[in-house]
Parts: structure tokens; C-alpha cells; sequence
């Protein structure tokens, strides 16, 4: 029995390290992504459930010590420029993101899932619990950046739904690098 525990709680802290060094990686990755960028934003318009392009930008600058990091973003809805901005920091072992613009303010907490590097970028996967068009949603984050394309990929399940769908995605180049 000490055995099986000893190994079960070294599989823990293997898994605890793993999780840490994923964090690690992921704070360093976000690094790469200091600059400005333009492209498109795709989303499902609530009212109608279809589908909707609009050119994107947006602008990431990091704190001088790394801490944090705030992008600046931008988009035509139909009639009018909205304005937006985000603080993104890691706290222990989630991903936190203020933001404010588009009408309101919103908090999200979200963990990471994966983390992967690949030959030309990297990618990452998160999840949490919040609220789409007013209803409680499991909500799934993906972000990769490959070959100086940022693509950011909401996905949500509304509970008691089976299956997620897309909600919103930027694809986005950078057009100029930091400085």
C-alpha cells in the first residue's frame, strides 16, 4: 500500500511539474506575440446564428518586467468602430483575462489544457465555465500562432448541450513587430 501511494502521489507532483512547465511555456509563447496585427474576426451573430467576417486589428504591448501583457483591439461592427482592450496575466496555473470595450467588462479565468510547440509555432488550449448570450456555457479557447499568423478560436456548449460550437475566431498577421 505505501508503495502504491508513493507512486501515486509521484505521479501527482510529475503531473503538478508538467502543468507548471506548461505554464512556463505558455507565458513565453504570448511573449512572441508583441506587435501589431491586422486580419479578420468571424463570429455567429446571436440573432441569426450565422456567421459574420469583419476586419480586425490589434495591438500587444508586454509589461517591461513580463508580468502582464495588454492588447489593444479594434473592429468595424456593421455602423460603427468598436474599441476594446485586454490585460492578460498568468496566475498560478490559469490564464486571466480582464477586458473592457464592446459595451461592457468581462473576467475570465481559464486553465490550460494543452501545450504544444511545433516546428513554425505553437499552440495552446484552454477551458472554463462563464455565460454565452446569457445562458451558463462550457467555454474552449484556442490559440496558435504559426508562420507569423495569430489564429484565436472560441468554441462554447451551452449546459445541457452536447455539442460545441464555434462562436468566434480571429485570424490576424502581424504587420508590425514590437518596438
Amino acid at each position: 500500500m505505501r508503495q502504491f501511494l508513493a507512486a501515486l502521489f509521484g505521479l501527482a507532483a510529475l503531473a503538478s511539474t508538467s502543468a507548471a512547465q506548461d505554464m512556463d511555456q505558455l507565458e513565453a509563447a504570448l511573449a512572441e506575440l508583441a506587435g501589431h496585427w491586422t486580419g479578420a474576426l468571424t463570429y455567429r451573430d446571436y440573432r441569426t446564428g450565422e456567421l459574420a467576417e469583419i476586419p480586425h486589428e490589434r495591438t500587444v504591448r508586454l509589461a517591461p518586467d513580463g508580468s502582464y501583457m495588454i492588447t489593444e483591439l479594434a473592429f468595424v461592427d456593421p455602423g460603427y468602430r468598436v474599441f476594446g482592450a485586454e490585460l492578460v496575466t498568468i496566475e498560478g496555473d490559469h490564464l486571466v483575462v480582464a477586458s473592457v470595450g464592446y459595451g461592457g467588462s468581462e473576467m475570465i479565468e481559464a486553465r490550460l489544457v494543452a501545450f504544444a510547440r511545433t516546428e513554425t509555432g505553437w499552440s495552446a488550449e484552454l477551458s472554463s465555465q462563464g455565460n454565452d448570450d446569457n445562458a451558463p456555457a462550457d467555454i474552449l479557447y484556442q490559440i496558435e500562432f504559426a508562420e507569423g499568423v495569430m489564429r484565436q478560436t472560441k468554441r462554447v456548449r451551452l449546459i445541457g448541450s452536447d455539442a460545441f460550437q464555434l462562436r468566434n475566431e480571429t485570424r490576424v498577421r502581424r504587420t508590425t513587430a514590437p518596438g
